[in-house]
C-alpha cells in the first residue's frame, strides 16, 4: 500500500494510477527524463517548490494535495485518462510512421522534379 501521508508517497500513488511511463510524465512536467525516478528514490533531497507543482500539473492534480496533503486526492479516473490520453497519442505516432513507411521513395517528387 502506497503512503499517501508524504508528498512522494501521493505522487507515486498518483503516477501509477495513470497507467503512463514515468518518461511521460517528466515529459508533461517538462523534465528530463529519469527526474521522476530520481524524486521517488529519494536521489533528489530537497526538491524545490516548482517541482512538485509542476508534477501536480503534469498529474492534473491540486498542488497543495501533492505537496501538504490538504483538499481532495484527484480520483483514480481521472488519472487513469492520462494513461488513455498517451496510449492514443503512441497509437497516432505509429500510425504515422506505418504511413510514411508506405511511402517508397519513387512516390515523393525528387529535386529536379520539383524544381
Amino acid at each position: 500500500m502506497t503512503d499517501l501521508q508524504t508528498p512522494k508517497g501521493r505522487l507515486a500513488w498518483a503516477w501509477a494510477a495513470t497507467g503512463a511511463p514515468q518518461r511521460e510524465i517528466d515529459r508533461r512536467a517538462d523534465k528530463t527524463e529519469g527526474h521522476l525516478q530520481a524524486l521517488l528514490a529519494n536521489t533528489i533531497k530537497d526538491p524545490r517548490a516548482d517541482t512538485w507543482v509542476a508534477y501536480a500539473r503534469a498529474l492534473r492534480c491540486p498542488p497543495a494535495w501533492l505537496l501538504l496533503g490538504e483538499g481532495a486526492a484527484p480520483s483514480e479516473d481521472a488519472l487513469a485518462a492520462i494513461g488513455r490520453e498517451y496510449e492514443a497519442e503512441v497509437a497516432r505516432t505509429r500510425a504515422a510512421a506505418r504511413c510514411l513507411d508506405g511511402l517508397s521513395t519513387s512516390d515523393a517528387p525528387n529535386a529536379t522534379e520539383a524544381a
